[in-house]
């Protein structure tokens, strides 16, 4: 039976006729005690029970009675509930009463599937009676609040009572935001929220009308989310299931995410930005982003990839990927890379970037910064990456050029490196190509310094020769020339060896060097790397002052020259031994052009530690011998009656009589014989190795450094002597006085470095430069220090006049 009121005065009225009932229906009206009250909204619920309890006298109980304290969190089950109730209406001795909270716990049973909300109902509508009730006229009232819409099933059943009172107010509904016993970190949400944290604290809740204050509620009952999606439909509430914590920041707390996209993947940093909210303050993504990285907005790549080191957490990159997302172009390199990184590794994202070719300029250059900002804080990419790369590389040659593809270049990959001296080797690109992301190789090949002595300076061009065929892998032609000319024989040996001094010599006179450092086997090739190591330490006051080139003991092995090297301390410095370029020379595991990147690597390590540790005073760098790597790429003489040493670099005489060679020196023991040239004289060198004992210069030249905290002045003067260049002698010619043997002299033009080497007296030439029209711009640098001078440019080739036949002007 189903009967419909316009007001609570009505209402009221049919409830105490209906307690007084007599006539044709009251046996029935008798037998089922239950009453089903409905009412669209809380209000009209209460004010319905507050009139029941004060003008009737009806006593209330409360469904939360029937938990167990221990376990809070529970749905008490439809037919354990129904159990419950009936036990309790025939335990009352006739008495009525109104059960509640009673809708809050029904409407969540599951009615789609399995149909509990009426199975529910149809139990407690036959509920009986018992004799006492029936002479009392017993009534249990059950007031249900917004589920007209499920109850209307019953509405044509004459075995239920049901009254239901509409309601005409239209905001009277709640908001029920339900989460997974979570609030994930938001910071008070009280303020705004009433808060809810299990079954039972949902049921206290609808105790007391007055304390509702707040229409949106927070639920984080762990019983109620799985089941929230059945209590629809409802008057009484709108629902906000949030099966996330997106779902919870934006559709239940209405926050706005404006360009922060949602995956899966991403739950954890969902969860850490939900940590970073606080309801007190008013929300905003982009001010909250301000605030955590100290910045107002990414204006550009370079503050993201600044953020994106200070910041090495995940959390925090992927709000700053997030936000840059939304802050650059659709079509920005930036984003694009970004965009396809599957984490926020430095591996990741760098290996993306590397991978990702510039389709401009522009995006050339963002690439290039990118990945030489990582380089300078060690990433290292994948090898798999790196081959891949090393192959796109290759493609890129192959189609537009060595040139351009070495533009492509970063130091971040080893691979990157290797092919880069590969490429240098084979010319198919220049010094000047590599500068940019591998200054190491640029150095180590700029032109040799160390000397401007006139018996000596013979030596710096041979050495820019070895170095251009170790860079090769390969023995040249120019350096074959070379070792015929100036180690053909002993005589011609001797004649160059004399002109040196041991470094003991040089250096005996000087008592103003505190620390002596020694690096075992550095030859006079590293001369140009340690002077641009250096030069980049100025900043901190340290300065190369000089450099000499000495000659070593023979045989060029550490036991013989270390004793000499030792006494230097006599005098009182320190002498300290530090890297060992000979170590890594003699490894068996040795490839090119892998060790010559390990090479260049160790160097960079052991000069820095030797800067690092200077604390103001004069130090010397020196060495004991040199190296070669061009042996390995002779044949072994196989000389008999001789132990061989050093990979057959030098050899002991062990039978017969020593004679002479050509191929090599003999001590004036007669019992040691050096090699002259790059053929051992035992068995060939093996492949990927240095060796030294030997006569050549490499072996048998070491450097000098001396740095100390104070500059040296400037004493050089220069005078360009053309004011025209030509095609037919592209070679600028100089007059230059006053330079040092430490200055490195070139000329810049059109982008590129030209040596400069020194003729006769203070006569210098460039090597040929290729000469562009237009460009008139010649920069004479020694050292670090430049001057520039116009030069009017012919390059040789006359323009033609298209219109002269005819007369036209």
């Amino acid at each position: 039976m189903y009967t419909e009121f316009k007001d609570m005065a009505t209402l009221l009225d049919f409830v105490r006729n209906d307690k007084q009932a007599d006539g044709i229906n009251s046996s029935t009206l008798r037998r089922y005690p239950i009453r089903f009250v409905l009412f669209d909204n809380f209000v009209d619920s209460y004010r319905f029970t507050k009139s029941m309890v004060q003008e009737n006298g009806v006593k209330v109980k409360y469904i939360q009675d029937w938990f167990d304290p221990d376990y809070p969190d529970v749905i008490i089950r439809h037919q354990e509930l129904a159990q419950k109730m009936e036990m309790f209406i025939n335990s009352l001795n006739g008495k009525d009463m109104i059960i509640t909270p009673f809708s809050e716990l029904a409407r969540f049973y599951d009615n789609n599937s399995h149909k509990e909300f009426d199975t529910f109902i149809n139990t407690l509508k036959t509920i009986e009676t018992t004799d006492v009730g029936w002479e009392k006229q017993q009534r249990i009232y059950l007031p249900i609040v917004g589920l007209e819409g499920k109850m209307s099933a019953f509405y044509n059943d004459c075995q239920i009572i049901i009254w239901y009172m509409p309601s005409n107010s239209e905001d009277s509904a709640y908001h029920l935001i339900v989460t997974p016993g979570t609030l994930y970190g938001v910071k008070n949400l009280s303020e705004k929220y009433t808060v809810k944290s299990n079954m039972l604290d949902w049921l206290d809740y609808w105790k007391d009308v007055d304390s509702q204050n707040k229409r949106e509620i927070i639920c984080m009952s762990k019983a109620i989310y799985p089941n929230a999606e059945y209590a629809q439909p409802d008057n009484a509430f709108t629902y906000c299931i949030c099966d996330n914590v997106y779902d919870f920041l934006t559709r239940g707390l209405n926050l706005k995410m404006s360009g922060l996209e949602y995956r899966p993947q991403d739950e954890a940093y969902w969860h850490r930005l939900a940590e970073e909210i606080d309801l007190n303050t008013n929300f905003d993504i982009d001010d909250m982003f301000a605030g955590y990285f100290s910045v107002n907005t990414i204006g550009n790549y370079k503050t993201f990839i600044k953020l994106w080191f200070e910041y090495d957490d995940g959390f925090s990159r992927w709000l700053l990927t997030n936000i840059m997302k939304k802050s650059f172009g659709e079509n920005d390199y930036m984003r694009r890379v970004v965009a396809k990184a599957s984490d926020f590794s430095n591996r990741e994202l760098f290996s993306v970037i590397a991978l990702e070719f510039p389709s401009d300029s522009s995006e050339m250059y963002v690439r290039s910064y990118c990945l030489s900002e990582a380089a300078k804080r060690s990433v290292v990419l994948p090898e798999n990456v790196q081959h891949k790369l090393i192959s796109k590389l290759e493609n890129v040659a192959q189609e537009s050029g060595y040139i351009f593809a070495s533009s492509l270049f970063s130091p971040i990959s080893v691979k990157e490196k290797e092919l880069a001296i590969i490429w240098l080797g084979e010319d198919k690109i220049s010094r000047d190509d590599v500068k940019a992301f591998y200054p190491e190789l640029y150095s180590y090949m700029a032109p040799s310094i160390g000397t401007i002595d006139a018996s000596q300076i013979w030596a710096l061009d041979y050495i820019d020769h070895y170095k251009k065929a170790k860079i090769a892998d390969k023995y040249t032609d120019v350096v074959d020339a070379d070792i015929k000319k100036y180690n053909a024989n002993e005589a011609s040996f001797l004649s160059w060896y004399n002109c040196f001094k041991t470094t003991r010599s040089i250096l005996s006179s000087r008592e103003d060097i505190d620390i002596f450092y020694w690096i075992d086997g550095l030859g006079i090739d590293w001369i140009p790397f340690i002077a641009h190591l250096v030069a980049e330490r100025e900043k901190d006051h340290v300065y190369l002052n000089d450099v000499k080139i000495a000659h070593a003991f023979l045989p060029t092995i550490t036991e013989i020259n270390k004793r000499d090297l030792e006494k230097l301390q006599d005098g009182g410095a320190e002498f300290v031994k530090i890297g060992d370029i000979d170590e890594l020379a003699h490894k068996n595991t040795n490839t090119y052009p892998s060790n010559i990147v390990a090479e260049l690597e160790m160097m960079r390590k052991v000069i820095n530690e030797i800067l690092n540790l200077y604390a103001g005073k004069k130090i010397a760098i020196v060495s004991d011998h040199g190296l070669s790597y061009l042996p390995q790429k002779q044949s072994g003489l196989h000389f008999v009656g001789f132990d061989y040493c050093h990979g057959g670099r030098y050899a002991v005489r062990t039978s017969g009589i020593a004679t002479k060679d050509d191929n090599y020196h003999l001590l004036d023991s007669l019992e040691i014989a050096c090699a002259l040239n790059h053929k051992s004289l035992g068995n060939k060198i093996s492949s990927g190795l240095g060796s030294h004992g030997g006569c050549t210069p490499e072996e048998v030249l070491v450097p000098i450094l001396i740095i100390s905290s104070c500059a040296n002045s400037k004493t050089w003067k220069a005078i360009f002597l053309q004011d025209e260049i030509s095609g037919v002698d592209p070679v600028v010619h100089l007059n230059i006085t006053g330079v040092s043997p430490l200055d490195c002299i070139n000329i810049e033009y059109g982008g590129r470095h030209y040596n400069v080497r020194n003729i006769k007296g203070s006569l210098f030439d460039s090597e040929p430069i290729d000469l562009k029209a237009g460009d008139f711009d010649f920069t004479l640098w020694v050292g670090n220090i430049g001057e520039t001078k116009k030069i009017q440019v012919n390059t040789g080739t006359e323009e033609n006049d298209l219109f002269a036949d005819f007369g036209l002007l």
